[in-house]
């Protein structure tokens, strides 16, 4: 996945980092995982991809 953020977003989100020592995307999957829990988002089951033959 590739997104941009607003740099005022971005700024905040290096000093989010550093603060708690997390990486990239430890702390981007924490703020989505917060976000679902929010908005009461359930946990789906990840579709498998079909078995070759």
């Amino acid at each position: 996945m590739s997104v941009r953020i607003l740099l005022e977003d971005d700024v905040r989100l290096d000093a989010a980092l550093e603060k708690t020592g997390m990486y990239l995307q430890d702390g981007v999957t924490e703020a989505l995982r917060v976000w679902f829990k929010k908005l009461k988002i359930p946990v789906l089951p990840v579709p498998q991809p079909p078995a070759r033959g």
